[in-house]
């Protein structure tokens, strides 16, 4: 099944057990035992090595023992169970399996050899010839080996090149070599090891150091891990910035209430935002004011329609004239968005009616504009009810045109603007409600003439009105 899916490899496996299993039956004792050197092939295949090996060592067959780790390459295993049981190849098999690391390229694992056999200048060679620069830097440092200078010098050499800083620092440091070492702990950026250093040998690097390792954090993303380093340095702004970064805000209000008022503000008004985000209002306008930005604390209330806050933060904070313009400018930004009433508040509390006025006259709430000229301006709304009835009757809206006469006090207007539109009727009314008996004869009278003939005399009679037409007729000359 396994060749008919290609899986070459086990098809093999699996033919080779088939193999043994076939010899192992043509190997059987009389008393039912398999034959041990079987069971060690089998265990091999199963790789039960130890198993394997226990076999072949419970049986007196060293040799084969030791034949079957080489034959898999397991040289450690080999040379083990040689040495265990005295055999006398255990020297060359030694020498055997190093040659052999150093003919494959394997001098790292050489090295372990050597290491283990107690030659450690060696091994370090072979370390450092085998790229491995940190194993041949732990051995030295462990005590075990004494070196000559300029072999430690190549040991800190090969850790500087192969990127492994604070290994070299480390390394360094233990040579006395003070300054490679912080310099090495710099390009890592082991600056817990190089501020340590500094702090020992360089005192006067320790506050450079302390920046660098802020910079670093911060570009490692890890903001708020930054900020003690900053401070330790005494770059108060980099630590402001980096604890706003972070959203600390408590730790960044308190590096700000330490430093010169120029410094903080613009953060104080950063910090603020961060409070009228949230709805903290009150806070929000603390850290406004901190940042000598009162219009911004009154902003802030206007657009959640906290007028009360809003004035008492302008009274305290801005001059008269800052609050007119600013007032004003926000009441033109709720204007634009159609809030009259907020609007109106806002001109109102600078002493601007006028301009609340002006507004609804704009926006045709003729109502609401009359209403504020009864309060602040009563001395024009005579004329100003007479501008809107004028303004109102050009549009043709006469009903409203004729109420704004009426509220002028000045009905006739309208008796006239009815007439001159052919409402009679309107006339009629109007002069009779305002003008009383007579004056509504007069419009009576004025409408039978412009009919003129039969038609006038009828409409006369309609409103029971001959006598006097005649009566007005001969006093009139007509």
């Amino acid at each position: 099944c396994y060749a008919a899916l290609g899986d070459i490899s086990k098809t093999r496996y699996l033919h080779k057990v088939n193999t043994i299993a076939e010899y192992a039956r043509g190997e059987i004792g009389g008393d039912g035992t398999q034959h041990f050197m079987v069971r060690a092939k089998m265990a091999v295949l199963q790789h039960d090595f130890k198993i394997a090996e226990n076999i072949l060592v419970d049986q007196g067959q060293i040799d084969e023992c030791l034949d079957m780790y080489q034959e898999l390459h397991k040289w450690d295993e080999a040379i083990f169970v040689a040495e265990a049981k005295n055999h006398e190849n255990a020297a060359d098999l030694r020498s055997n399996y190093y040659t052999w690391l150093i003919d494959t390229g394997q001098e790292g694992q050489a090295a372990v050899l050597k290491e283990r056999e107690g030659d450690m200048q060696l091994a370090v060679q072979l370390y450092l010839k085998g790229g491995l620069a940190g194993r041949a830097a732990q051995l030295v440092q462990s005590g075990k080996v004494e070196l000559p200078r300029e072999l430690q010098e190549k040991i800190a050499t090969a850790l500087v090149r192969s990127g492994l800083y604070d290994k070299a620092g480390a390394f360094l440091e233990k040579l006395q070599e003070y300054e490679r070492a912080l310099d090495a702990y710099r390009k890592g950026h082991a600056y817990r090891h190089a501020v340590d250093l500094a702090r020992r040998e360089f005192p006067q690097q320790v506050v450079t150091l302390e920046e660098d390792w802020g910079d670093y954090l911060c570009q490692l993303k890890q903001v708020d891990m930054a900020v003690s380093h900053y401070i330790d340095a005494g770059q108060s702004t980099k630590a402001i910035e980096a604890a706003i970064l972070a959203r600390q805000w408590n730790k960044a209000i308190q590096i700000l209430d330490v430093q010169d008022p120029e410094v903080a503000q613009k953060y104080y008004k950063q910090i603020a935002r961060h409070y009228e985000a949230g709805k903290q209002f009150f806070e929000a306008e603390k850290y406004f004011i901190k940042a000598h930005a009162p219009q911004d604390a009154v902003d802030m209330y206007s657009k959640v329609m906290k007028w009360d806050d809003a004035h008492k933060v302008a009274v305290t904070y801005m001059s008269e004239s800052d609050i007119a313009m600013l007032y004003i400018t926000q009441a033109q930004r709720l204007e634009a968005q159609h809030r009259f009433k907020d609007a109106e508040k806002l001109y109102l509390l600078v002493k601007e009616p006028d301009l609340a006025i002006n507004m609804y006259k704009k926006n045709r709430q003729y109502d609401q504009m009359v209403r504020l000229v009864t309060t602040y301006r009563k001395d024009l709304l005579t004329e100003t009810h007479l501008h809107l009835a004028q303004q109102l009757e050009h549009e043709g809206n006469f009903r409203e045109a004729e109420s704004h006469y009426v509220e002028a006090k000045d009905w006739k207007p309208a008796v006239n603007m009815y007439r001159a539109n052919d409402m009679w009727d309107d006339a009629i009314r109007v002069a009779k409600l305002h003008g009383g008996a007579s004056a509504s004869k007069q419009v009576a009278f004025a409408w039978a003439v412009s009919l003129g003939g039969e038609a006038g005399a009828k409409l006369l009679q309609k409103f029971g009105l001959i006598e006097q037409a005649i009566d007005y007729a001969i006093e009139s000359n007509a």
